[in-house]
């Protein structure tokens, strides 16, 4: 029995540096830029405006990205013993990696309930919508990481 990822033996399929590799193809792709980061934390009263100013929070992302809007059918969920459908969407990163000098992201800095705030887009009703990290697929044989979310507003 071969391992995964082998081809004849002692002939790997997949390079160990194709994500390096390939790096440009999909830098290509990554049309949009986006801002990735913790949801704001409670922040402090202000007596002078009657509210709470929300604290700022770091990104732990700021640059290009992918966005696709997933149709499946599938994801429908009960509101209020309404059934409502919810739009899910792709936002795709490069995949980087800790031993990479110019990262810009490392792969576990993105965690789930995290933010994403798209800054442009090539589709402009996208451009300032917010959209909730739900979860991120992983694999080890991948050209970028790519993060599962729903629309804020």
């Amino acid at each position: 029995m071969r391992n995964v990822g082998h081809g004849r033996p002692g002939t790997e399929v997949f390079p160990t540096d194709w994500d390096r590799t390939h790096a440009a193809v999909t830098a290509k792709t990554h049309t949009s830029s986006v801002t990735i980061g913790p949801a704001a934390t409670a922040g402090t009263w202000d007596p002078a405006l009657r509210r709470t100013i929300a604290a700022a929070v770091d990104p732990v992302y700021d640059g290009p990205a992918d966005i696709t809007q997933v149709t499946d059918v599938s994801r429908v969920q009960t509101i209020v013993e309404d059934p409502t459908s919810i739009t899910v969407f792709e936002v795709e990163l490069p995949l980087t990696t800790p031993a990479d000098p110019e990262t810009t992201v490392h792969p576990d800095a993105v965690t789930p309930d995290h933010v994403v705030t798209i800054t442009s887009s090539p589709d402009p009703l996208l451009t300032g919508r917010r959209l909730h990290v739900r979860s991120i697929e992983r694999g080890d044989r991948r050209f970028a990481r790519v993060l599962l979310a729903t629309l804020i507003d």
